[in-house]
C-alpha cells in the first residue's frame, strides 16, 4: 500500500533551546568514510503534490474530552498515536523532544476544591504504602491551580498555531506512529549536532541575513526493505547547502533503521519517507553565545 506523510522536525535558534532544552546531546559518531548520494530534483522533475499531513508525537490529552468528543468525523490535518479532538489548538512554546509533562487541562477544569485535593493526596499515600503506586499518572496540583513539573516542549513544526503551557491538536491515529518515533529519535540528536556545527562555523551576517525566516529542507529517504540506508532526494533546499548536507547526514548515520513495517515496502522495492527539516536563526542569540 502506497503511503505518504510529511513528516516534521524543528530547531528553534535562539534562548529556548540554549538555556531551556535539557535534553542530553551526545556528539555524533564520524561518518564512514564512503560516499553519501544526495540527489537534487528541478522544479520540472518534481512528483505531482500529494495530500500530506504532518507527523506529531504523542500529544494526548484528558480521557473525557476524548470521550465526549470521539464521534466527530472530521479529518484532523494532523497525525499522532491516538485520534483526538480538541476544543483550541495550541502547542508548546519550548522546543524539544515532543512531551506534555503539565496536566493538559483548560483552567476551569483544573480547579480543585481543598477538600478533594487532600482526598486525593490520601489517597496517593495509601497507594504508595501499599506499593501500588510506583509513577503518579498526574501531578498534584499546588497553589493558583500550577502544576509541579517540567515544562512541555515540541519537537516538531507547527505554524499558525498559538502557543501555550502544553500540546493540544486534533489529531488523525497513524498506523506507523511507532515506527517513525523511533526514527525520529535516532535522528534527532544527529541533526541537531550537525546544525550547530554549521551555525558555528557560518558567519554571523550570512545566518542574519536569513533571519526569522524558516529554513526548510525537504528530502526523502530512501531505505532497503530492511531499513538500510541507500540514498537521499533532496526535494527542497534551503538557503544553505551545508544545513541541508546536515539533514542528509543525520538519516546516514542513524542508519540502519530497525524493523521498518513492511507495509511500507513501495513498488520499487523500497521505503520512502518524506520529511521537512526546520530551522530557524535568531543570530542575536547566537552572536552573545560566540562571546
Amino acid at each position: 500500500m502506497k503511503f505518504l506523510s510529511l513528516l516534521t522536525l524543528s530547531l528553534l535558534i535562539h534562548f529556548l533551546i540554549w538555556k531551556g532544552l535539557s535534553l542530553p546531546f551526545r556528539s555524533a559518531p564520524p561518518l564512514a568514510q564512503k560516499p553519501i548520494e544526495v540527489e537534487y530534483l528541478t522544479a520540472d522533475q518534481a512528483p505531482e503534490p500529494r495530500v500530506q499531513k504532518t507527523f506529531v508525537g504523542d500529544v494526548e490529552i484528558s480521557d473525557r474530552l476524548e470521550d465526549a468528543l470521539k464521534n466527530l468525523k472530521k479529518r484532523a490535518k494532523y497525525l499522532s498515536k491516538k485520534k483526538q479532538r480538541v476544543h483550541e489548538e495550541q502547542i508548546a512554546q519550548l522546543s524539544g523532544s515532543t512531551k506534555n509533562r503539565n496536566s493538559p487541562l483548560n483552567k476551569k477544569s483544573n480547579v480543585a476544591s481543598s477538600e478533594a485535593a487532600q482526598k486525593k493526596a490520601k489517597q496517593d499515600l495509601q497507594e504508595r504504602a501499599r506499593g501500588e503506586l510506583a509513577i503518579p499518572k498526574e501531578r498534584s496540583l499546588v497553589g493558583d491551580n500550577q502544576v509541579i513539573g517540567e515544562p512541555s516542549t515540541l519537537g516538531e513544526y507547527i505554524p499558525n498555531v498559538k502557543t501555550g503551557g502544553f500540546t493540544a491538536l486534533n489529531t488523525d491515529q497513524f498506523i506507523y506512529y511507532t515506527f517513525y518515533l523511533r526514527v525520529n529519535e535516532r535522528i534527532r540528536n544527529h541533526w541537531v549536532n550537525h546544525v550547530r556545527e554549521f551555525i558555528d562555523r557560518t558567519p554571523l551576517g550570512l545566518l542574519a541575513q536569513s533571519a526569522r525566516r524558516p529554513q526548510e529542507t525537504r528530502i526523502e529517504v530512501l531505505l532497503s526493505k530492511e531499513g538500510k540506508y541507500i540514498e537521499t532526494i533532496i526535494h527542497k533546499g534551503s538557503d544553505f547547502e551545508l544545513l541541508d548536507l546536515a539533514a542528509v547526514k543525520a538519516f546516514a548515520e542513524a542508519a540502519p533503521l530497525p524493523n521498518p513495517p513492511e507495509e511500507m515496502v513501495e513498488k520499487d522495492g523500497k521505503i520512502h519517507l518524506h520529511y521537512s527539516l526546520y530551522v530557524i536563526f535568531d543570530p542575536a542569540h547566537i552572536a552573545q553565545t560566540r562571546r
